[in-house]
């Protein structure tokens, strides 16, 4: 979600959401039934570190460190969504799937994942994008934000690569 959430704080229209939501899906889903049914398969504390660092790219992104259109935004969420659905089956995994019912149960779970999503953008996006509308406001939020999810998401890395304790 934080990666999402940062995603988010660089869109200014909805159609601009609409196909950065579309990529991120695309990708992860393709991922993650390759990885749920055996033909991918990544060490679980290099995915989640990956992840982790996705996210602090994307914030750092944010904070005009690079200035993405969003042809670039685009190519970067599709590649980082690849990573991101590895995760997900590693989540997958944890849980398990029962075999009798695993094709089902597996379009289940990324249903789920993206109704999930979809939720988390149907509430956040009409306010972003009213709070937007004012240049002061967007840069204070946009700032703000992905201060907050570069530090949480370097945390998550540093934690995730075992460079501190936590788990």
């Amino acid at each position: 979600m934080l990666f999402l959430f940062s995603l988010l704080l660089a869109v200014r229209r909805w159609a601009d959401a609409a196909w950065i939501v579309t990529a991120f899906t695309a990708a992860h889903s393709a991922t993650l039934i390759l990885a749920a049914v055996g033909l991918l398969s990544l060490p679980p504390i290099g995915v989640e570190t990956a992840i982790a660092l996705s996210i602090c790219y994307v914030a750092a992104e944010n904070l005009g460190m690079t200035r993405p259109g969003l042809r670039r935004r685009l190519l970067l969420t599709l590649g980082f969504g690849l990573i991101h659905g590895v995760g997900f089956a590693g989540a997958l995994e944890e849980v398990g799937l029962p075999r009798a019912y695993f094709n089902s149960s597996l379009v289940s779970f990324n249903v789920g994942v993206e109704a999930g999503q979809l939720g988390v953008v149907a509430l956040l996006l009409p306010a972003w994008l009213k709070l937007a509308r004012t240049e002061k406001a967007r840069r204070t939020v946009t700032i703000a934000g992905s201060l907050l999810v570069l530090g949480l998401a370097a945390y998550w890395a540093l934690e995730r690569g075992g460079l501190i304790a936590g788990r």
